[in-house]
Formats: C-alpha cells, sequence, structure tokens
C-alpha cells in the first residue's frame, strides 16, 4: 500500500475513534449530569411538578427508584460507549495490521519485478502499461513514469503490427488463449 495511503487510512482510523467520543461521551455526559441534578434537586426537596416533594417514606423510596432508573440507564449508556470504542479501537489495529502487511507485500512485489533479468511489462485488459520494470526501461528507453498509464502498443509495438496486437488481444480476452503467454518468447518491438 503507498505510504500516503496508508498515513490517510490511520488518521481516518483517528477520526473514528474520536467520532465514537463526540457521539457517545457527549450524550452520556449530559445524560449522567441531567440525571444526577434532577436526583439531587429532587432529594433536596425541590418542586415536582406541582407537588412539593417531603420526607415521607413513600417520597423517598419514589427518589430512591429514580435515581435507580438512572443509575442504570447511566450504566447501560456507558457500556455501549466502552464497546463502541472498543471496536473502533480493534478497527484501527487491524487497519494498521492490515496496512503493514500490505507495505510488505507491495516491498516483496516491488523487488521480485526489479529483480528480473528479463524485460517484465504488465499490461490490463485495456492495453494499457500497468508494470514496467527496470530492465524494460533499458531494453525500450522508456522510464517506468513514461510507461505506465500508456498503451503498449503506442510504446513498443511496430506500426504495421498494432492491429494484430489488438486483435491478439481481444482473442485472449473472449477465449482465454494467448500464443505468447507463459513462453519465453522474442518479438520484434520498437524502442524509443
Amino acid at each position: 500500500m503507498d505510504p500516503t495511503k496508508q498515513a490517510g487510512k490511520l488518521d481516518a482510523d483517528r477520526r473514528s475513534v474520536a467520532s465514537v467520543f463526540r457521539r457517545w461521551w457527549l450524550p452520556l455526559t449530559v445524560t449522567v449530569l441531567a440525571t444526577t441534578a434532577v436526583v439531587g434537586w429532587r432529594q433536596g426537596g425541590l418542586v415536582r411538578g406541582t407537588e412539593r416533594l417531603d420526607d415521607s417514606p413513600a417520597s423517598r423510596q419514589l427518589l430512591s427508584d429514580e435515581a435507580l432508573v438512572a443509575g442504570v440507564l447511566a450504566a447501560l449508556l456507558l457500556g455501549v460507549v466502552t464497546y463502541q470504542l472498543q471496536r473502533a479501537r480493534a478497527a484501527a489495529a487491524e487497519a494498521r495490521r492490515v496496512g503493514a502487511e500490505s507495505a510488505s507485500a507491495e516491498r516483496r512485489y516491488r523487488q521480485t519485478i526489479e529483480g528480473c533479468l528479463d524485460a517484465l511489462i504488465v499490461i490490463d485488459r485495456a492495453g494499457i502499461v500497468c508494470e514496467w520494470n527496470r530492465r524494460a526501461e533499458e531494453t525500450f528507453g522508456w522510464s517506468r513514469a513514461e510507461a505506465v498509464g500508456r498503451f503498449l502498443r503506442d510504446l513498443i509495438i511496430p506500426v504495421e503490427l498494432r492491429d494484430a496486437h489488438q486483435r491478439g488481444l481481444e482473442r485472449y480476452l473472449s477465449t482465454g488463449v494467448g500464443p505468447l503467454l507463459n513462453r519465453r518468447v522474442e518479438v520484434e518491438a520498437v524502442g524509443r
């Protein structure tokens, strides 16, 4: 994976952890503070609706029940927040692990491509160059930066053979059979 993309992915993971805090911790904090304030006011003898709370056992039981419900709700919300935070952290750790594996695989791939003793050119289904190793640079005179993203036929296929090359590519795409595949061959090509 491209280091820039990997850094972007880690930034996205950090943002996702931050979003868990914004999405869950702020409502949790507001809920707990509001519940604490309401229960405290009621226990302090403030007005409840149109009635004034007194110190009777029934009133105390009502306040105790309200405090229990508020505590259970706060605990549930705290559990949800903790669960979401753990998921976000696990996702961030997984993204870092995958990014490291991707970087390692990309390094091995690049070393294999560049270690080839022959010119190695990879094209996509449209015939556009996706890979061009150092030996191809030396052989054909085009740098990797110049070759990748261009049609192979425009780089190394002689003008008189371009139509045949295109027909061969189309035949391969429709049948899966190509006379030049999985063989070492010498063909006519042009350099820069």
